[in-house]
């Protein structure tokens, strides 16, 4: 990865965020070492932590790493290098840890990787998060031949890949669902709910669950 022109993006809760990846290179590699403006220098701020995914790209190509553990991530030597587990157990970054805040212990970290050209796309998107929430199977408790058949249709359907839905509870007063949306490629976009299940109303609400009705044709949004 070039780190005169990377990009890197990383997952947060509820969206993905750009910032300048940081770079370091160690002493064995200072001949092989170019310039960078003080510019360029000032905007590396070091190892950031990543919620499912981080992605690296340049002009050519790029890679996405999906993760369960949260690690940081950083350039280094124009390899990407993944911090498994920070937890001194004396001063680091002008920071003391308290005593028994490290995190000892058996650990197991998994990791998943898809090379692509040009920078984060929806596609890096749904590769972080079908990694971190994979598919399974739930029994319904029902016997005999009382259970009805799946529906052809999914029972939510977003028909844009960008927008990722991260939560569908029922509402914290008993009346009614909340559907939570977001889109994490940090850019407008337009997109279509459609919901295979009888719908009365909708409303917007904010993270209090307040809101107000607005207008909907059937069952799309």
């Amino acid at each position: 990865i070039d780190p005169h022109v990377a990009k890197a993006t990383y997952s947060i809760p509820f969206g993905s965020i750009e910032r300048h990846p940081y770079y370091e290179v160690s002493h064995t590699f200072a001949e092989t070492a170019s310039a960078m403006s003080p510019g360029v220098i000032e905007k590396a701020k070091g190892d950031w932590p990543a919620l499912y995914w981080a992605d690296y790209s340049d002009e050519r190509s790029g890679l996405t790493i999906a993760n369960r553990g949260m690690p940081g991530h950083q350039l280094k030597n124009g390899r990407i290098q993944v911090s498994i587990l920070r937890s001194p157990t004396r001063m680091a970054s002008a920071f003391v840890p308290e005593p028994g805040a490290w995190d000892n212990g058996r650990r197991i970290y998994e990791f998943a990787f898809l090379p692509h050209t040009g920078g984060a796309s929806p596609a890096c998107v749904q590769f972080g998060e079908a990694f971190n929430h994979p598919l399974f199977v739930g029994i319904s408790g029902r016997s005999g031949n009382t259970t009805t058949p799946p529906s052809d249709s999914p029972c939510l359907a977003i028909d844009n890949p960008s927008v990722v839905m991260t939560a569908l509870k029922q509402a914290e007063d008993g009346d009614g669902w909340i559907l939570r949306l977001h889109e994490a490629c940090g850019q407008e976009c337009a997109a279509t709910l459609s919901v295979n299940i009888p719908v009365q109303s909708i409303q917007v609400v904010d993270a209090d669950e307040k809101g107000s009705p607005m207008p909907h044709h059937g069952n799309l949004l």
